[in-house]
């Protein structure tokens, strides 16, 4: 959606509504003097370039309720020129697979860009849309966090909105289950088949209690992307940890290395992370990094494990055991941890 120059007037504003957009480029693109366009209850999904963009001289605009996704490891999911362009925004999801969900004046965090006095109740949230072309959210997190519109009772399929806790984007929809807290096992006969699974159910719903993942003994080739889990915070943490707290009984690695997948554990914006008594493993010929961060993460502690690596001279850092760059690590602590090989 291309919108220059559409000059609606105050009492007759345009309205776009119920929406759901899944292309390669940019989705909704607000452009030079736009004034009264309400963007409301909208599923965007771009594969690059960014889901909303704002230009010059547009404003008394308003967007409210929508989910704003870009796939792009290199784009803000919004770009906003300046705080002008929406009078109004707020209970939006801004997400995207690159470090920071907004542009203004600069990358910006969620919420750095909620200083400016917009989306006090917006969300930097992974939908998790079941298909790319039916944009149907399925985290649980998501569920229930729009606001009421008045005038709009009904979703793109003619389903009818809840009247004080209707959902973002163009779907009504609804997730079962519950936020997690706690402790749960890893491996053969526990919780959790894989560390994949925990991962995907820490994403889907998010915490309310301190988490602790207990791994049984045994090989893991399953390399995982973590990023912001929603409830984490200083008090309700989250630890994953062999469970007899000997880092030899459990291999995490990865065998399926390539330039896109060169890690064993990526973590994405995740927050208060403790890794401890595990080995990260990764021995690939081009690419064996281990454990790389990316993003704003804060208080990610790594203790007591072992990093097992390619046998290299090499001083590129496709083989580094623990890789950082561009990351707002706060609080990062490596402590108590013996590296055998790698490159750098």
């Amino acid at each position: 959606i291309y919108l220059n120059y559409c000059q609606a007037t105050s009492g007759n504003e345009a309205t776009i509504v119920n929406n759901l957009i899944s292309v390669e480029g940019n989705g909704i693109y607000i452009d030079y003097y736009n004034y009264y366009q309400n963007v409301y209850y909208n599923s965007v999904n771009v594969r690059v370039g960014y889901a909303l963009y704002t230009s010059y001289g547009s404003s008394n605009n308003t967007l409210k309720n929508n989910i704003l996704l870009t796939e792009s490891t290199s784009s803000v999911a919004a770009y906003m020129y300046n705080t002008s362009v929406f009078t109004s925004s707020d209970h939006n999801d801004f997400y995207t697979a690159y470090t920071y969900p907004i542009y203004y004046s600069g990358n910006k965090t969620l919420a750095e860009w909620q200083g400016n006095g917009q989306d006090s109740s917006s969300i930097n949230v992974d939908p998790l849309f079941n298909a790319d072309s039916s944009l149907v959210p399925t985290s649980y997190i998501l569920d229930n966090k729009g606001t009421p519109i008045a005038g709009i009772a009904d979703d793109i399929y003619g389903n009818t909105r809840s009247e004080t806790t209707p959902d973002m984007g163009a779907i009504e929809f609804s997730v079962s289950g519950s936020t997690l807290s706690g402790s749960y096992t890893i491996g053969e006969g526990g919780d959790y088949n894989s560390i994949s699974s925990a991962f995907n159910d820490l994403t889907i719903y998010g915490i309310s209690g301190p988490v602790t993942y207990n791994i049984l003994s045994g090989t893991y080739d399953d390399p995982v992307v973590l990023g912001q889990v929603y409830g984490a915070s200083a008090t309700n943490t989250i630890t994953f940890q062999s469970a007899d707290a000997n880092a030899d009984s459990v291999i995490w690695e990865n065998t399926a290395n390539s330039s896109a997948s060169n890690y064993v554990l990526k973590l994405n914006g995740a927050d208060h992370i403790t890794l401890k008594n595990i080995t990260f493993k990764n021995v690939g010929a081009s690419y064996s990094q281990k454990i790389v961060l990316s993003g704003v993460t804060d208080s990610v502690m790594i203790d007591s494990s072992k990093f097992i690596g390619t046998v290299t001279n090499s001083n590129s850092s496709h083989y580094v055991s623990i890789y950082g760059s561009g990351a707002d690590a706060e609080d990062l602590t490596i402590r108590n941890n013996t590296f055998t090989d790698g490159g750098y």
